[in-house]
């Protein structure tokens, strides 16, 4: 039998009168890759969301490694391994690639950011996908 990781079990969430999601259920095992696809309006990003701490679930409940995971917001999520990236290319336009890579986690030493060490983690994250020359700054 396979290591359940994320498990999600009779998923809903509303807007108003909108149902964004109704019941859903989903598995994911170590090592599975899943696509989430639908249409416009389909509820993908709402699911997303939810599983990432940015929305809250009306009703319904997950786990994450075989523990209750009900994530406060998207630091909270991000504590327990689950992040979401955005497709948008531009939401943070102002900042640089380095800062936009370590947006949220950024190295810091008594609240102030740590620049060697960020560009460190920031070349070592574009090196791994092998962007190892794309510039930081």
């Amino acid at each position: 039998m396979a290591n359940i990781r994320l498990s999600l079990h009779g998923i809903s969430k509303s807007f108003g009168a909108t149902r964004a999601l109704n019941d859903v259920t989903l598995e994911v095992a170590a090592g599975e890759v899943h696509a989430v696809i639908g249409e416009n309006g389909a509820g993908k990003s709402t699911l997303l969301k939810i599983l990432s701490g940015a929305h809250a679930a009306d009703a319904g409940t997950m786990e994450l490694d075989g523990s209750p995971y009900k994530p406060a917001g998207p630091l909270d999520a991000r504590k327990g391994g689950i992040a979401m990236i955005y497709q948008e290319v531009n939401l943070a336009p102002h900042l640089s690639v380095r800062e936009n890579i370590l947006l949220g986690s950024e190295s810091s030493t008594l609240g102030w950011i740590d620049a060697t060490e960020s560009r460190r983690r920031a070349q070592q994250a574009l090196a791994g996908l092998g962007y190892g020359h794309f510039p930081l700054e």
